[in-house]
Order: C-alpha cells, then sequence, then structure tokens
C-alpha cells in the first residue's frame, strides 16, 4: 500500500478504486463477452501495428530525453498518462491535421494555455483519500445528468442545476488547490515538480513529428488508392505519385486540399497528370 501511496496520488487512487468497483460490477451483471468482444476489435492487425509503432517511437522519445537529463524513472507514471490520453487522442483525430489549418500552432498554445496550468495545480494537490473516493462518483453523476439533460430540452433545468453544482465544486477544489499552493510554494516550484510541468507539452511536440508523417502517410496512401481504384497503369501510377510527391512534399494541408478537389483520377499520360495536380 506504502508503494501505491507513494506512485500515486489520493484523486488517481479513488479513480483506480472506483474503476476496479465497476469493472467487477460489469463483470458480474453483463457477463465477459462484451469486453471479450471490445478486445478482439482493439486487437485488430492494423489497429495492433500502430499501437506498436507509437508506442516504439514514444520509447525512442524517452531514450532521447533521458539521455540529455529531462527525464528518469519518476516520470514514467506520467508518460504513460499522457501516452494513454495526449497521444492517443492525437492519434484518434489523426484526420484533423489535414483539415485544420494551424494545427501543430493550436497543439502546442494548447499545451501551454492557462488552463494546462490550472490543471496541472489541480491535480498536484488532492484532497484526503476518503473525501476523493465520495467526490470522484459524484462528479462523474453530475456530469451524466448534464449530458442527459443537454440531449432533451424538456430538463433543460436539470442541466442549469448540474452547471450550478459543478461550478460550486470547481471553485471548491481551486480554493483547495491554490491554498495549498500558496502555503508550499517552495515544494511546487522543486526542480521535480517544475519537470513533471513541462514533461507534457516536452513530449507532445517531440510526439508531433510522429503523427505529421503518419497524416501524411494516409493522404498519400488514400491517393495512391484512387489511382489504383481507377484501373491506371502500373507504370503511370509510379509517375503519377512522384510527380504528385515533387508538387507538394510535406505540405499535408496542400495536399489535403488538392486532393478534395481533383477529379478525375483516371490518367494515360504524362500530360494529364500535369492537369491533374495542376501546377
Amino acid at each position: 500500500m506504502k508503494v501505491i501511496a507513494g506512485t500515486f496520488n489520493n484523486r488517481e487512487i479513488a479513480v483506480g478504486i472506483w474503476m476496479i468497483v465497476v469493472f467487477v460490477y460489469l463483470i458480474i451483471t453483463i457477463g465477459k463477452q462484451p469486453f471479450t468482444t471490445l478486445l478482439k476489435a482493439v486487437l485488430v492487425k492494423q489497429i495492433s501495428i500502430l499501437m506498436v509503432v507509437m508506442f516504439l517511437y514514444i520509447s525512442s522519445l524517452i531514450s532521447i530525453f533521458s539521455r540529455i537529463g529531462i527525464w528518469n524513472v519518476a516520470d514514467l507514471k506520467d508518460t504513460l498518462y499522457w501516452s494513454l490520453g495526449v497521444a492517443l487522442v492525437m492519434l484518434i483525430n489523426l484526420n484533423q491535421i489535414a483539415q485544420t489549418e494551424g494545427y501543430i500552432k493550436k497543439i502546442i498554445l494548447d499545451t501551454i494555455k492557462l488552463i494546462a496550468i490550472l490543471e496541472f495545480v489541480v491535480n498536484f494537490y488532492v484532497f484526503d483519500l476518503w473525501v476523493e473516493i465520495l467526490l470522484q462518483p459524484v462528479i462523474v453523476l453530475i456530469f451524466m445528468l448534464k449530458t442527459v439533460s443537454d440531449s432533451d430540452l424538456s430538463y433543460k433545468k436539470v442541466g442549469k442545476l448540474m452547471e450550478y453544482f459543478l461550478g460550486i465544486i470547481g471553485i471548491g477544489v481551486l480554493i483547495f488547490a491554490f491554498t495549498s499552493l500558496f502555503s508550499g510554494f517552495q515544494e511546487f516550484m522543486a526542480t521535480e515538480t517544475l519537470r513533471s510541468f513541462l514533461l507534457t507539452p516536452v513530449l507532445t511536440v517531440g510526439f508531433l513529428p510522429f503523427v505529421l508523417l503518419l497524416a501524411l502517410y494516409s493522404e498519400y496512401t488514400q491517393i495512391l488508392t484512387r489511382l489504383k481504384m481507377a484501373k491506371n497503369d502500373s507504370r503511370i501510377i509510379r509517375i503519377a505519385m512522384l510527380k504528385i510527391f515533387l508538387a507538394f512534399h510535406l505540405n499535408i494541408r496542400a495536399l489535403h486540399l488538392w486532393s478534395k478537389r481533383a477529379r478525375p483520377f483516371k490518367i494515360t499520360n504524362k500530360d494529364e497528370i500535369a492537369d491533374l495536380i495542376g501546377r
């Protein structure tokens, strides 16, 4: 128990306890079949390969950061949370990279904006374990009630009430966190704490090249598929892909916009390739 308490804070332990309780309850009430089905879906070959490649890349990042002194074993827990949270979300939202203008700037700003700092402070200072165990299901219940009320206008007043409750809880948590911050400011400014705070933006920036290249690969693969579906000659396809790459290089946004409006993909000669690319 001391090892767990030394590794995880009270909020994380409370969430873990409730997750185990819910999991056991679901196993008892609905059986193992849904979880087996979910596991099979996750273990689809393409998804499995992508996840392995992602974690290999993250492992390489960690190795580099460790060598230059900005990562150590104490950061393993935060790195795991980041991998299952930020990195996985970026991977799931891969299509947004090509569709969103200024994607890189947005991601970087999101990691250093005020709300990220507030989240770190709130998660750094937590209540006693018994308070967290009682608080977490209350917050989840309020969120669930608000979600349901938002989907039906007849429950609009309930939604407003839930927002009010969430606001009170949020203000209470912030007051507690910042009171603890000011009373223990030296502890917060310790080297280990600052490195923990900087870990998320550093990992996110380091992860960006991976998702950008993956998104770029996805765009070029879709174009190749369209060329093949148009039943073009294999030699023409090779020439077309080379010319498309020379035209757009790593500019995924421009490549995506061109791909959306490019019609048709049936090509018989090099002149038609130039017409298709339009440059």
